[in-house]
């Protein structure tokens, strides 16, 4: 007896929740929503962003970016300079 009152308890909650979620609204009261929400946002104030280049902004690196990179530039300028001077001496 108690397992069939309980069967019946669950039946009865699933029954209202199937109903509760079944139940359709008016397509007045969404096209209602969608006019008040247009109305919302015509009434909003538009922010543009400023325009700024294209490209990406300037990044200021700290100490030891910049010695990173000093470093790689000091580097390339010796192996094309001896590149160079290795091609010269074959007569390339």
């Amino acid at each position: 007896m108690k397992r069939f009152i309980l069967d019946a308890f669950l039946i009865l909650i699933v029954v209202s929740i199937g109903s509760t979620l079944n139940q359709q609204q008016p397509e007045s009261t969404i096209q209602q929503r969608i006019d008040e929400f247009n109305r919302q946002i015509e009434q909003e104030e538009v922010i543009e962003p400023p325009v700024h280049r294209a490209s990406m902004y300037q990044i200021q690196e700290n100490a030891a970016g910049q010695l990173g990179a000093n470093i790689s530039e000091m580097v390339i300028r010796v192996v094309d300079g001896s590149v160079r001077m290795i091609a010269s001496a074959f007569g390339q």
